[in-house]
């Protein structure tokens, strides 16, 4: 909770500027290196906010609603969108390969233009 609403310090500001040098450094003007900065801290800050704030026991009573209001349209895959285990090998990591994928994508050019 601390990192999502405590002040900036002089090491959230060091580590701001060396990822927005970078980004800019990789060709994205400094608009998108701050949006593109914002959106992986955003990630991994509300996965963390997440993952911190639901107990295991929470969780799968979770899974056990959403696969009760599931049946019969999804079943199990649906119930696992809705009420994931984060805590699953690789699921972070898969979204933050999402991300950098995308990103990779819009320096490449292939890439459509964000809105």
């Amino acid at each position: 909770m601390l990192i999502a609403t405590g002040p900036p310090t002089p090491g959230t500001v060091n580590a701001t500027i060396r990822a927005l040098t970078l980004l800019q450094a990789a060709g994205l003007d400094a608009d998108v290196a701050a949006r593109v900065q914002r959106s992986v801290i955003s990630y991994l800050v509300g996965w963390v906010l997440i993952e911190q704030g639901v107990a295991t026991e929470q969780r799968q009573a979770n899974f056990t609603a959403a696969l009760h209001l599931a049946q019969g349209r999804g079943g199990a895959a649906v119930a696992a969108a809705i009420a994931p285990d984060r805590s699953a090998k690789g699921e972070f990591e898969f979204g933050l390969e999402l991300i950098l994928h995308g990103l990779a994508a819009r320096l490449a050019g292939s890439s459509p233009a964000a809105p």
